[in-house]
This record gives structure tokens, sequence and C-alpha cells, in this order.
């Protein structure tokens, strides 16, 4: 595996050179024009960097793209090429020179090969001992966008926490999908794995019946398809929560159904959020 990084922004008198982690990146400080920070920030740093992985083709089956991001979307394309390619918008906000000097210091976004394929994460002080996002307060704000063409059969771990959610187009491998209160959006994707949100929708969009069987739960959302379908027998698990001194036990309330012959399984999970499998909209 190799991968070379290009800069894109070019050197001012309104530029900052900044380093986060390895990576050495030039900032420029400008208006954030449609941002959706709120009004009273008023310091702006826009940044892109993009980066490339290639792989040998023995090297493709059983690799893994992890991303953890905390506050921006992940978009992911698949294709039939041996790269991985990385497009990061980068968008910090403060009230003043020393907010965004403190997000210099707080932010490192980790981009790096390892054993299994690649990592992209976002390293911050928000984070707790899991690695999971804690909203402090804090003079800044920041948004990381993330944008991915991966070989189409590659292992996927998304997770990202607000601010944008998760779109995956054309993979053929397994996935694992985390947000809070991002949607979550696949088109033309078979294959087997788990999608999970608190309070965003899912939907799945397919060309035609998927050969699928989807196992799904969403208690307090909606739940709606154009396919026909078979609810299969089901055995649900038991759920114990423990509060105080006393257990209570209870199942869980998942249901699981077959498009089409059946076929790779995939776990839908929102809290409240609505669940939809259906036709693209503009077919």
């Amino acid at each position: 595996m190799g991968g070379t990084n290009q800069e894109e922004d070019s050197l001012n008198s309104n530029s900052k050179l900044w380093r986060i982690g390895s990576l050495v990146l030039v900032l420029c400080v400008g208006a954030l024009h449609g941002s959706a920070f709120a009004d009273d920030f008023d310091s702006n740093v826009e940044r892109r960097w993009q980066e490339t992985y290639s792989f040998e083709e023995s090297d493709l089956n059983g690799s893994r793209l992890v991303v953890d991001n905390i506050i921006g979307e992940i978009e992911v394309v698949g294709t039939d090429e041996s790269t991985i390619e990385i497009v990061i918008d980068g968008h910090w906000r403060g009230g003043s020179e020393q907010d965004l000097q403190q997000a210099e210091a707080d932010l490192e976004m980790i981009v790096e090969e390892t054993s299994y394929g690649v990592l992209v994460f976002l390293e911050t002080p928000y984070r707790d001992n899991s690695h999971r996002y804690q909203n402090r307060s804090r003079g800044y704000r920041f948004q990381y966008d993330i944008q991915l063409q991966v070989p189409k059969d590659f292992f996927l771990d998304l997770h990202t926490v607000t601010g944008g959610g998760l779109k995956l187009t054309d993979i053929n491998n397994q996935f694992q999908l985390e947000t809070v209160t991002g949607d979550i959006v696949i088109e033309d994707s078979l294959t087997t794995g788990s999608i999970e949100t608190v309070s965003g929708d899912i939907r799945l969009f397919f060309d035609s019946v998927p050969d699928l069987n989807v196992e799904l739960l969403s208690q307090y959302g909606d739940l709606s398809t154009e396919f026909d379908y078979e609810e299969l027998p089901h055995s649900s698990a038991v759920i114990v929560e423990q509060v105080g001194q006393l257990t209570s036990y209870r199942r869980d309330p998942s249901s699981l159904i077959k498009f089409g012959d059946g076929g790779p399984e995939l776990t839908v999970k929102s809290l409240s959020g609505d669940i939809v499998i259906r036709r693209p909209t503009d077919s």
C-alpha cells in the first residue's frame, strides 16, 4: 500500500500554516458562505485535504476502512479500482484568533495506513475514555465533511455523531454504520452488516426488489417499504436492564423480513427515526 497527498490551498497574506498530527495543513482565513454555524462566531477557517492509498489486488479481500468522525458527514462511493481516494473538508469557526489557536491545539485528524487497511480518526479532548464524543463548552465550532471512493469490496466501519449523516453507494461488502442524529442513506449496495442511529432516518434505495433479509427495529419511528416482503419467524432477544435495585426484562421488539429470495442479513435500527426501503425517488 502507498499513500500520496495533495495540498489545494495557496499561501497568501491571510493564510496560516497549521500542523495537525503529522500533516502540514495550510488554512486560509475567510468567510464561510452558507455555513450552518451560528452568526455569533466571526473568525473562519476552511481547509480541503486529499489523500490516495493504493492496494494490491490480493490485499483487497479482508481489508477494512475505519472512519470515526464527530461533527460532519461521511459519503462513500464504491469503485472497481484498487485505490482509496479521501477528500476531507474542514471548517473551523471561532470568536477570535485565540479561539482558532485553541482549535489548532485541540483537533487532530489522523489519516494513516494500518495493519488492517486505512484509518481516518478525529482526535479531540471531547472524547471520553471509550472515544465517545462528549459535548463541552468551547470558544469555537468545527466540522469535517469526508468523501471517499473505495474498492467496492472493502469492509466499511463508519461513525459520526451529528452535523451530517452517512451515505453509501455501490458497496458490495460488509459494513457497520453508526450515527446519533444524522440520517443514513444507502443506494445500490447489497451486502450484510448493521446500520444504527438514535434519531436519524434510515433510507435504503434499490432499483429492483433486493434478495435480502432485514432485521428491523424502530421503537418510535415508522417502517415503510414499497416492495413485497415476507415476515419470517424471529426469536427476539431478552433485554435486561438494571435500574438501582430493580431488574427489568423485556423483549427486543425487532422483526425479520425477507425481500425477494432472501440472502444476506442486514440489521437496521433507529430509536426514533423512520426506516424506508424503496426504489430511488427519481426512478
